[in-house]
Formats: structure tokens, C-alpha cells, sequence
């Protein structure tokens, strides 16, 4: 496997995976509020945490005679035998982050919000003199009212964050899970992402949601498009992203919430001069859906997705699975997108001031016809469990993640994550 692709990879995931803490990180008792004045309101939320971690596992198969395709599976320096062992104090799968809300009441029918956030992750790179800067990861502002929501700016995109949440809640907002596939990165962890849990990303966009009918509402969203470079480089087009979702409360804090979301986009190959080409399009698409609730102590989701050229780790990701790349400029099959699907089951049973976790989930890649001779990955699969207790503000976390990773011509890896630390939340 190529370093260079696998630490290309890492730094993409590890950022999208911050996205959690912008979502998730203000605890049950609400924002802190700053000032409160002649309608205007400005609040901060944010958590700091760290946590040991102890992975052991076997590297990435070496398989001289097929070599396994890049892109699946953890990377790292192994020993004389091809396996792992490596100790980390790093980020959690929600990172370190502030975030400031201001909000102004303009009017009845009119309120408007802005959010600002801030993350950055614990570690150093490997390196103790190596700085560490914050991430200006998130900034929009929206309108509200009778008529529903307007959004401007960056932020979490719709497809498929209905998986993410679930992940967060019920799975890893005080752990870590899988560290992504270069143990050596930078940056929160991956929870359950790339095994059955896909991530939406950060992008910037302009959001539109309906107000709630019987609980049912509407989002759509266009969004600034993305590239595969070395592929397609032209969009002409915006990406777009819509979820359908229903929510139902009930007493004591009994809740479901429900969602199927979808993305299109138009990618086009860019031309050359020098050498004229066919022109070749693609159209990525993608569609997700799941529900989670909440009875008593009892919690619950199940999610899935699948498309073409959507990737394992996140929307839209530029890694060698996503597009077959020829060896050859005529050879057939050239440039075309392959097909993902994931599916991912998350519980968790909360008695008293404790969370049990336990989850499961899968992401495969189905290759192409051409695809015959390449030692393409098969399937990721994740199983996890986790035990986080709270103490007022401050919560600690035990959590354990056992990754598999298969490859079409029967090559194997198993990778074992071990996970201790705690977080703070305000």
C-alpha cells in the first residue's frame, strides 16, 4: 500500500470526523449564555477530552503475488512478522472544540442565528516540537421562522449524517472507536465510520428546511461541488443533498426520529489540448436511511446506504476505490465509478448515570467487471463496545473496537483497538 495515499486518506477522514462535535457537544443542560440583552443572545458551548489508546492487530497484508489495493484496511509501521502494536494519547472521536452561537429576534416571523466553531485535536503529530493549530472548522448563518429555515454557509451536509448521529449518541460521543486506517495520524478518530457508517463531511451550502408538519419535515440543500482529481476535475454543476425526516416525542424522554436522505452531483473529465480525449461523464449518487429511538433506558439505531462513487469513508472521497483508473488511455472500462453499500446497528442501555454501548456495522465495495486481476478490499467490518460514566460534567470513557478488513482474493486483517479517557462538556 503507498503511504502517501493512506496518510491522504487519514487527514480527510480524521477532519470530517471532527464534524461530530459540532452537532453533538452541548450537554443535555444547554448553552452557556454570555450575554442576554435587547434581543440580542450569545452562547458558547464545547468539550475538551483526551484518551490512552493501545492498538494490536495485524498490518496490511503483503501479498507479493497480488498486491492489495490501496485505500481499506490500517496502516502502520509493523514488525518482523507484519503485525502491530502501538501506543497513542490522542483525541476522542469528538474532538476537543468551542463553539459560539449569537442569536437575534428580529421579528415575529423572523430569527436570526449564526454559529462559529472552533476544534482542534490534542495530539502533535509524533513530533513534541511540531505546532498545533485550530481548525476554523464551521460558520453559517440561518434564518427562521413560520416558513421554516434558510441556511448559508459550512456546516455538516444532509447525507447521510442520520448514520453519524447515531454513531455519536448511542456509539462514541464519549469514546473513540476505530482510529482510522493510518494509526501514525493526525486529528478525532473514526468511531464507526468506514464500517457501516458513512460521513457527510463539512461543506459549504445553501440549506432550506420546511417547518414540521405533524413531524414530518424537508430539507434540501446545494452544495459547493467536489472533485476526484486525476479523474474528474470539471463539475458544471452543484451537488445537491435532501432528507426527508420524522420525529416523535413522547413523555420521559422517549423519542424516534427517522430519515431517508439522497445526493446527486455531475462530475465531468477536463480536456486537454495536447492531447485530445472523449469528454467522459459521471454522476455519483447516493441514498441513506435509518431510524433511532430512545424508550426508557433503553436506546436503538440501525442505518444504511449505498451508491455509486460515493466511497467507504466519506461522501464523495477521492481515494483509488472510488474510480477505476486504466492502465491504459483506451483500455475499457475507464474512469468508471464503483458501488458502495453499509449498514450499521448501534444500542445502548443507560441505567442510572452509566452507558453500555454495543455496535456493529459493515461497509463493502462491489468491484467492476474490469476489476478482474486487482486485489480490490471486499468489506470493512466493525464490532464495538463501550462503557462511559458521568460525573456531573465530566465523563469516563472505556471503549473497545475489533476491525476486520477482507480483500477479494481471500486476504485478511484484524485490528484491535483498546480506548481510556475522559471528557469534559460544557
Amino acid at each position: 500500500m503507498k503511504r502517501g495515499t493512506q496518510k491522504r486518506i487519514t487527514k480527510v477522514v480524521s477532519c470530517l470526523t471532527v464534524a461530530a462535535a459540532s452537532l453533538f457537544c452541548a450537554p443535555a443542560r444547554g448553552e452557556l449564555t454570555l450575554y442576554d440583552n435587547d434581543g440580542w443572545i450569545v452562547a458558547t458551548d464545547g468539550r475538551v477530552n483526551g484518551f490512552l489508546t493501545y492498538t494490536r492487530g495485524g498490518n496490511i497484508p503483503q501479498n507479493t503475488a497480488n498486491p492489495v489495493f490501496p485505500g481499506g484496511g490500517v496502516e502502520d509501521q509493523p514488525d518482523n512478522q507484519n503485525n502491530l502494536e502501538i501506543f497513542r494519547v490522542r483525541t476522542g472521536f469528538a474532538s476537543t472544540a468551542i463553539n459560539f452561537h449569537v442569536k437575534r429576534v428580529v421579528s415575529e416571523s423572523l430569527t436570526v442565528k449564526a454559529k462559529m466553531g472552533i476544534w482542534w485535536a490534542i495530539e502533535s503529530k509524533r513530533n513534541v516540537d511540531q505546532p498545533n493549530y485550530p481548525d476554523a472548522r464551521e460558520g453559517y448563518l440561518k434564518l427562521e421562522g413560520p416558513w421554516g429555515g434558510l441556511l448559508v454557509g459550512r456546516t455538516l451536509a444532509l447525507f447521510p449524517r442520520g448514520s453519524i448521529e447515531i454513531n455519536f449518541l448511542y456509539g462514541h460521543g464519549y469514546g473513540v472507536g476505530n482510529q482510522c486506517n493510518n494509526l501514525q495520524g493526525y486529528g478525532p478518530a473514526c468511531g464507526h465510520v468506514g464500517h457501516g457508517v458513512q460521513y457527510p463531511g463539512f461543506s459549504a451550502g445553501v440549506v432550506y428546511n420546511t417547518p414540521s408538519l405533524a413531524g414530518l419535515t424537508l430539507s434540501g440543500g446545494i452544495y459547493d461541488p467536489v472533485t476526484l482529481p486525476g479523474s474528474y476535475e470539471r463539475t458544471p454543476l452543484p451537488r445537491f443533498q435532501g432528507e426527508l425526516a420524522y420525529d416523535l416525542a413522547g413523555s420521559g424522554g422517549d423519542s424516534l426520529h427517522a430519515y431517508v436522505a439522497g445526493l446527486w452531483q455531475r462530475l465531468v473529465q477536463k480536456g486537454s489540448n495536447t492531447a485530445p480525449v472523449t469528454i467522459l461523464t459521471a454522476d455519483p449518487w447516493g441514498v441513506g436511511f435509518g431510524m433511532r429511538g430512545q424508550v426508557g433506558i433503553f436506546k436503538a439505531g440501525v442505518s444504511s446506504h449505498l451508491g455509486r462513487g460515493i466511497g467507504l469513508w466519506y461522501a464523495l472521497e477521492n481515494t483509488p476505490n472510488t474510480v477505476f483508473i486504466p492502465t491504459a488511455p483506451d483500455m475499457p472500462g475507464a474512469y468508471a465509478l464503483r458501488s458502495f453499500d453499509g449498514y450499521y446497528a448501534q444500542t445502548m442501555i443507560s441505567p442510572g448515570k452509566t452507558d453500555i454501548a454495543v455496535g456493529v456495522g459493515i461497509s463493502r465495495l462491489k468491484a467492476l467487471a474490469f476489476d478482474a486481476g486487482r486485489n480490490l478490499l471486499e468489506s470493512q467490518r466493525g464490532i464495538s463496545v463501550g462503557v462511559y460514566h458521568h460525573i456531573d460534567a465530566v465523563t469516563v470513557g472505556l471503549d473497545y473496537f475489533r476491525g476486520d478488513y477482507r480483500w477479494v482474493m481471500g486476504d485478511h486483517q484484524g485490528v484491535n483497538f483498546f480506548n481510556a479517557g475522559t471528557t469534559f462538556v460544557w
